[in-house]
């Protein structure tokens, strides 16, 4: 295959994935729509996952986007064309909790590298993070309520345990966004870089990771997450809460407006 092939194949695939010795780049790989979270992507990451978790060698995984989004969360358009909205939600969203799972049981260190905004369960990859780098422009938002979901992706679970239930309350519960800054006054956010220095951030970050022992990092991850022990449980239970929520006529007028919305921008640009 040729360069140019290989980057064809890499702008046409939903995500991107590249290992350089120990660490492992997970790219998300949809701009055109904010990186939203459909069925393809959701596979690409759950496969990705499953052999970084099958790999002998532990890693650094770095979780990244193309474009100005990091990643605007379940892909709405997709929800809304589906002919069974309460199945493709609740088939996404457990998809992408496979792939969650995976990592977190896998021998790596999760880092998330977030620019632009990181909504619903873009929210949750970064939830999922062990360590999280923003841009100064980053922006971290539930979104759930605005289509009339509740949280996946582990949002109702990890928000709380980061920045207390109070705090979770107020960010699912209303449309409050946090920039980077009170992003990292909360405790999602373990570093916010200038713009321009995102990538070389991580890539330290990632590299200074690598260098030392990595077992001895997910053994230490793993005693800290240790309270959390039923989270496989909790995610099914946002499956179940997606589900049940999809069927509703509100839910579904919200989704069909909202998706309306994207396509008039779409169509105006």
């Amino acid at each position: 295959m040729t360069g140019t092939d290989e980057e064809t194949r890499a702008l046409a695939s939903p995500l991107d994935v590249r290992r350089e010795g120990r660490i492992v780049w997970l790219t998300l790989n949809r701009p055109e729509s904010g990186n939203a979270l459909d069925q393809p992507m959701a596979e690409a990451l759950v496969d990705a996952a499953r052999g970084i978790r099958a790999s002998d060698e532990p890693c650094v995984v770095v979780i990244r986007a193309t474009g100005r989004l990091f990643c605007a969360g379940g892909d709405v358009a997709a929800i809304a064309a589906a002919p069974d909205q309460g199945a493709y939600i609740s088939t996404l969203a457990a998809t992408v909790h496979d792939a969650l799972l995976e990592l977190r049981a896998a021998d790596a260190v999760v880092v998330a590298a977030v620019q632009g905004a990181a909504a619903g369960g873009g929210l949750g990859v970064v939830l999922n993070a062990d360590l999280v780098v923003a841009s100064s422009g980053a922006r971290f938002l539930s979104a759930y309520a605005a289509v009339g979901l509740s949280p996946d992706c582990g949002v109702s679970w990890l928000l709380p345990a980061i920045v207390g239930p109070r705090r979770a309350m107020e960010l699912t519960l209303t449309a409050r966004v946090l920039d980077a800054s009170e992003a990292q006054e909360w405790g999602i956010v373990t570093a916010v870089t200038a713009e321009d220095d995102l990538d070389e951030h991580v890539q330290a970050l990632a590299e200074s990771l690598a260098a030392g022992s990595i077992a001895a990092r997910t053994d230490t991850r793993n005693l800290i997450n240790r309270p959390r022990q039923d989270y496989r449980e909790h995610l099914s239970g946002e499956v179940d809460g997606l589900a049940r929520r999809i069927r509703t006529d509100e839910t579904r007028q919200r989704i069909a407006a909202f998706a309306a919305r994207q396509n008039e921008k779409e169509t105006a640009r």
